[in-house]
């Protein structure tokens, strides 16, 4: 079986950074942390299968009861380089969220600030790019805090690394979240790079939204049957009907036969919460101010990233 790591050149590129930046905070890990070197000496032939996923069960059991906060956060980071060597990128955006929060408890801005950097590259590596960037600015922010700390003789060095790569993913995103106009809309970028169902829809109208303007571009995924949806996805929406106020999208693939006169994204313009009725088949967005029910069948995608175009 293939990991991320030994297929994707920016997922190696990740993991060796995120390791050289832990090695510098956290050397020693503790006998009860499961660790990425673990998992890749253990399971060389099954992979991130049963057997890897009750260790990682099982340590994180472990360093709970124990209540060391430190412990349990480094803990949650090594299972998220597992996730992110794997490929499940999701998994791994959410793993260094729950080791952000530990740390946090302890009050050890350098140790958040690698978690935020971590969620940021999990997240890139997600085309998920406007949180990507946003990690990234809050990893540097919690840089800052590092001169009230006194946690690790090696976070002047750490500093330095980290800004140095963070400055680099800063770029590296919004390279690929600004287009230059004059690529639209021939589209140098081949959707098949991403996932194998994925298609370019375009933004028809201008919007409310900050990042979604007449012309912006969508990368969806168009097969979605084992996706685990979360409240901060976005979805097309197929319907016949006139939805005002909606941001309404336009295929631009040749050939794709749509069952809607019309499609809309459901932008989480508030706090929405994402339900799935697993027995019907309705999907359900709440927001604060309105209610927007959907059926399953009327979901074409999930939106994997945006793209964005200026004038150059």
């Amino acid at each position: 079986m293939s990991s991320a790591f030994d297929t994707h050149t920016q997922t190696r590129v990740a993991i060796n950074q995120l390791s050289t930046l832990l090695d510098l905070l956290h050397p020693e890990p503790g006998p009860d942390v499961y660790t990425l070197e673990d998992f890749v000496y253990r399971h060389p032939l099954t992979g991130l299968g049963e057997l890897a996923a009750r260790e990682i069960e099982q340590s994180q059991r472990i360093n709970r009861a124990q209540g060391d906060f430190g412990q349990i956060g480094l803990c949650e980071f090594h299972i998220g380089l597992i996730y992110l060597y794997w490929g499940d990128y999701r998994g791994a955006y959410s793993q260094y969220t729950t080791a952000r929060r530990q740390w946090s408890f302890i009050q050890n801005p350098a140790s958040v600030s690698l978690a935020l950097f971590a969620e940021g590259y999990a997240r890139e590596l997600s085309y998920h790019y406007e949180m990507a960037l946003t990690c990234y600015g809050k990893a540097l922010h919690s840089l800052t805090r590092i001169k009230f700390s006194q946690q690790s003789r090696n976070e002047p060095d750490f500093a330095e690394l980290l800004i140095t790569f963070v400055r680099e993913a800063q770029e590296r995103v919004r390279e690929h979240l600004w287009l230059p106009m004059q690529e639209y809309p021939s589209l140098t970028p081949n959707p098949g790079d991403y996932c194998e169902s994925c298609i370019w829809y375009r933004v028809k109208n201008d919007t409310d939204y900050a990042l979604l303007k007449a012309g912006s571009l969508l990368l969806v995924m168009t097969q979605f049957t084992q996706y685990k949806f979360t409240p901060q996805d976005l979805i097309l929406v197929g319907t016949n009907e006139i939805v005002v106020g909606s941001v309404e999208i336009e295929s631009i693939s040749s050939g794709q036969f749509l069952p809607y006169r019309r499609i809309y994204l459901a932008v989480p313009q508030y706090e929405w919460v994402f339900t799935r009725d697993v027995e019907t088949g309705r999907v359900t967005l709440i927001p604060v101010t309105r209610l927007l029910d959907v059926h399953e069948d009327e979901i074409l995608g999930v939106v994997m990233g945006f793209w964005h175009f200026v004038r150059s």
